[in-house]
């Protein structure tokens, strides 16, 4: 069941630590920490991606939003990127927002639109190889 709060858990106890509520405006679909586990990354079903501070809920950088709802998010630690899965079969590989903040350059590094013909349910990215694989419920998988 999908809906509008995030938690974050204790890996120890298994017991909530945090609830944030308001933060979108649609249900979650996908959600992830990056590589300091002090931000959070999650999309939502309007398409909105958001990157969290962990301890206070507080939005730090909205992404380029996706057209449909988001149904992948995942933070690379190797070169400090978001992949964004949208359900418009469209994969967005953009840099962190500290990494933008460091370098000014754009944000978005690699984009794949039209990725499969059908529902994308699946994604990664290594960026030392430089490749991308997606898989979408018709059973295919795709190497970019």
């Amino acid at each position: 069941m999908l809906d509008q709060f995030i938690k974050v858990w204790s890996a120890q106890t298994g017991r909530p630590e945090r609830f944030f509520s308001g933060v979108f405006a649609s249900d979650v679909t996908s959600i992830c920490l990056d590589k300091s586990h002090r931000r959070i990354v999650a999309g939502d079903g309007d398409g909105v991606i958001k990157i969290l501070d962990v301890v206070t809920g507080t939005c730090l950088y909205e992404m380029p939003k996706h057209t449909h709802d988001v149904v992948y998010v995942n933070y690379n630690v190797f070169d400090r990127t978001v992949l964004t899965v949208g359900r418009e079969a469209e994969v967005r590989i953009s840099k962190d927002f500290k990494r933008i903040e460091e370098e000014g350059e754009r944000e978005l590094v690699r984009c794949i639109r039209g990725a499969h013909k059908g529902e994308l349910v699946a994604a990664d990215y290594h960026p030392n190889l430089d490749l991308v694989a997606t898989g979408c419920l018709d059973g295919y998988i795709r190497i970019w």
